[in-house]
């Protein structure tokens, strides 16, 4: 009974007080299944660095907001990470949008003279964010590891936007029917920006990243511009980015 109560004692020591518990960044793990010119890292080592670093990307996608428009989003960001998990993005998109069939139909419901939906086309907008970066994760698939980074980020913007607040607004019956830009009324304004996206890098100076850009301003609806309304307006987009 003694026996087993000691041996029992020194295996509870040795798992409770390890003989070495620390695992750093530059430790190795080594499977016999792999093979030999195959290193595994542990999961906390960054392959990629961030940390004092600038960036450039450019970038295309789509407009995922907007009942009564199409359009399509062209973003261009520059910036700089002071650490690893904090940087500054400044940003500069080009938008290009059409109204769509949705806005047709109001317009003219089988065939006769309807309501004249509101709708806001954006045409630009400058933005600069406080990035912060907390995730980094490794995916494994086809014996391939893939390196990515999860960010967020929040800031401001100022946009450049037109919209139909004089056809809405009007009597003339003819002014529904208008289909493009040429009677809206052009504003400007700021508003609130954040933005979350992955990361994947391609190599030490490549990356592709997937993201979503929202911003929320504050836009005019009447005649006069006395009244406004909240518009939000959402970005899907894919980039291509340096790192240097």
């Amino acid at each position: 009974m003694s026996r087993f109560f000691i041996l029992f004692s020194g295996y509870l020591f040795i798992y409770i007080f390890p003989i070495d518990s620390r695992s750093s960044e530059e430790n190795l793990y080594s499977f016999s299944w792999l093979d030999k010119d195959k290193e595994v890292y542990v999961l906390q080592n960054r392959k990629y660095r961030k940390k004092r670093s600038f960036y450039f990307s450019g970038g295309a996608g789509i407009t995922t907001s907007g009942a009564f428009t199409n359009a399509y989003s062209f973003p261009i960001n520059a910036g700089y990470f002071f650490k690893e998990e904090w940087g500054i993005d400044l940003s500069f998109t080009k938008n290009i949008g059409k109204e769509n069939t949705t806005a047709e139909l109001v317009k003219n419901p089988s065939g006769a003279s309807g309501s004249v939906p509101f709708r806001v086309f954006i045409k630009n907008y400058i933005g600069a964010q406080l990035l912060w970066s907390p995730f980094y994760s490794k995916i494994n698939t086809f014996n391939k590891i893939v390196y990515l980074d999860w960010m967020f980020g929040i800031g401001g913007a100022f946009v450049s936007e037109s919209n139909n607040r004089n056809i809405v607004n009007s009597y003339d019956v003819s002014k529904r029917s208008v289909t493009d830009d040429s009677l809206d009324v052009s504003d400007s304004s700021f508003g609130l920006m954040w933005s979350t996206g992955l990361q994947f890098y391609l190599s030490k100076d490549y990356y592709l990243k997937l993201g979503m850009t929202a911003i929320h301003f504050s836009t005019k609806t009447s005649a006069n511009g006395s009244d406004t309304t909240l518009y939000n307006n959402y970005d899907l987009t894919l980039g291509l980015g340096y790192i240097f």
